[in-house]
C-alpha cells in the first residue's frame, strides 16, 4: 500500500530480474568460453596461448561478478516518495541523483511490463511532464522523464499519481492566467491614459 510521504523502494524481485537479464546474454557466452578453454587446452601446446585464454576466461568471470555485485547495491540505493504536491526520486551507488516531480507538471501517466517483469509480477509507471514529454516524439514511454520501476503494486501507484494530478492546477493552465492577468493590466492602463486623453 502506498503511503503519501514515506520513502519505499523497488521490490526485492526487481535484483532477481536484473540478474535474469544479466544470465540470458552471460550463460551462453560462459558456455562458449568454457568450450574454447577446454578446447585450447587440449591441443594448444604453446604455454602462452593458454595463459592468454586462462586469463581471458578470468577477466570474464570478474566482469560478470562485478555487474552482478553492483544490481545488488543499485536496487538497494533506489527509493520514491510520493508526496503531497510532488515526486521525489533517488538512485545511484557511487554517484546519488535526487529528481523532483511536480504533480502539475504532469501530463501523461503510463505502466509498463515486459514479459519478463510479468513473470517476475513488476511493472514500471512512466512519468511524463510538460515540455520533457514534448520532444519525446512517437516513443512516448520509452522517454519519460522520470519512472517508478520494480514494483508489484503498479497500478496502485499510477492511480495514486493521477489522483494527485487531478486536484493540482497544470503548470500550462497557470501561466496562461498570469498572461490573461498581465493582459487585463495592461488594457486598463489604456483605457486610464485614454481617459486621461479624453478629459484634456
Amino acid at each position: 500500500m502506498v503511503k503519501i510521504g514515506e520513502r519505499f523502494g523497488p521490490d526485492r524481485a526487481l535484483a532477481s530480474l536484473y540478474y535474469t537479464y544479466l544470465a540470458i546474454p552471460a550463460i551462453p557466452l560462459f558456455m562458449l568460453v568454457s568450450i574454447i578453454s577446454m578446447v585450447v587446452y587440449m591441443y594448444v601446446r604453446s604455454l602462452i596461448d593458454l595463459i592468454v585464454w586462462i586469463t581471458f576466461f578470468a577477466i570474464f568471470i570478474a566482469v560478470i561478478l562485478s555487474i552482478a555485485f553492483w544490481v545488488g547495491k543499485y536496487v538497494e540505493s533506489v527509493s520514491f516518495t510520493l508526496e503531497r504536491d510532488r515526486m521525489v526520486f533517488e538512485r545511484g551507488v557511487w554517484w546519488r541523483r535526487k529528481s523532483f516531480v511536480p504533480y502539475n507538471r504532469i501530463t501523461n501517466v503510463d505502466v509498463i511490463q515486459g514479459p519478463i517483469s510479468r513473470a517476475f509480477g513488476l511493472g514500471k509507471v512512466m512519468i511524463q511532464t510538460a515540455g520533457y514529454s514534448a520532444t519525446a516524439g512517437s516513443q512516448g514511454s520509452m522517454f519519460a522523464e522520470a519512472s517508478i520501476f520494480g514494483v508489484r503494486n503498479f497500478e496502485e501507484i499510477k492511480d495514486t499519481i493521477l489522483g494527485f494530478v487531478s486536484k493540482q492546477r497544470p503548470i500550462a493552465v497557470e501561466a496562461a492566467t498570469e498572461q490573461e492577468d498581465i493582459n487585463v493590466q495592461i488594457l486598463q492602463e489604456i483605457k486610464k491614459i485614454r481617459e486621461r486623453l479624453e478629459m484634456r
